[in-house]
């Protein structure tokens, strides 16, 4: 009985190692597909049916490098196998879209370490909108980041999206011992229930975003600078800036003839006023009343708080 129970242990071992070996394989052979718009060093499945990439670097121009990238979600390895033909997450990596298999079962996690973006003088440029509107002065440029003695950006980091009763939530966390600590979550409400698979945004509404930051420098550095340039102090500056702001929301509110209302305007030129005269954290929270539909983004009626 002994060597009948131990031979079996021995087939099931061999069988599941030769399953992983197999996906690992195929995992492989998929992202040596996509090259060479990436490279990487080793990518494989783990028994959970995670997927760990290490050395991942996207390809010039885009000088980004990571060392340790994981995507998690409970069963999909399970599900990868059931469902082989059947895209639940696509991935979008310049204009080029990945599929992944039997990814977006809940909890789906994204998570990197030693994420390392240079700052070269042309990785971006001010958006049209910005200059138009007269906020170019307050955006800084990769030549400003620079002088103020930022080079690149090495973050840590994840994405999470579970569900939470009858909501899903989406956060995302990124940090820079140097730059600080942005929190951002999301809440949506499903328009239907029970939730169907695969996940569709247009399935969902918008409730609630949070956005938390915590300041490690770079925002003092930049007011400094917007002072020094505008040749005036933090006060005042900080004082036209949330001026200028409040006229735009103004502006933007007559514009749209009603579809687009805010209300807590006061708690959020507070708390940037405070923010930008002594740097530290940042919270806000914006709630949609009612929750926004994906579809109908030209109706947007919000509180901040």
């Amino acid at each position: 009985m002994r060597k009948v129970t131990a031979t079996l242990l021995l087939a099931s071992a061999l069988a599941l190692g030769a399953g992983k070996a197999y996906w690992d394989h195929q995992l492989n052979q998929y992202l040596t597909e996509k090259q060479p718009f990436f490279s990487y060093q080793t990518a494989q499945f783990s028994w959970l049916g995670n997927i760990t990439v290490q050395h991942f670097t996207l390809q010039p121009p885009r000088s980004l490098s990571i060392a340790n990238l994981k995507l998690s979600s409970i069963g999909s390895l399970l599900m990868g196998a059931l469902l082989p033909t059947t895209s639940l997450l696509t991935l979008q990596i310049g204009s080029h879209p990945i599929a992944l298999p039997g990814l977006a079962y809940l909890p789906l996690s994204l998570e990197f370490q030693d994420a390392n973006f240079a700052i070269h003088t042309n990785s971006w440029e001010i958006p049209l909108l910005a200059k138009s509107l007269g906020y170019a002065p307050f955006i800084p440029t990769p030549q400003d980041l620079q002088n103020m003695g930022y080079s690149h950006l090495q973050l840590q980091g994840y994405l999470h999206l579970t569900q939470v009763a009858t909501q899903l939530q989406t956060t995302v966390e990124l940090t820079d011992a140097n730059w600080g600590k942005f929190t951002l979550s999301i809440n949506w409400l499903p328009l239907t229930t029970p939730v169907h698979w695969p996940l569709r945004i247009e399935e969902f509404s918008l409730h609630q975003i949070t956005l938390h930051f915590q300041e490690a420098g770079l925002i003092k550095k930049m007011v400094a600078r917007w002072a020094q340039t505008q040749g005036t102090d933090r006060e005042t500056l900080v004082y036209l800036l949330i001026t200028q702001l409040n006229q735009s929301l103004t502006n933007w509110v007559k514009m749209t003839d009603g579809n687009f209302k805010i209300t807590g305007q006061q708690t959020l030129f507070t708390k940037l006023t405070q923010f930008l005269t002594h740097p530290d954290l940042l919270t806000l929270t914006i709630t949609m009343t009612p929750p926004l539909k994906i579809d109908n983004l030209l109706t947007v009626h919000c509180h901040i708080s």
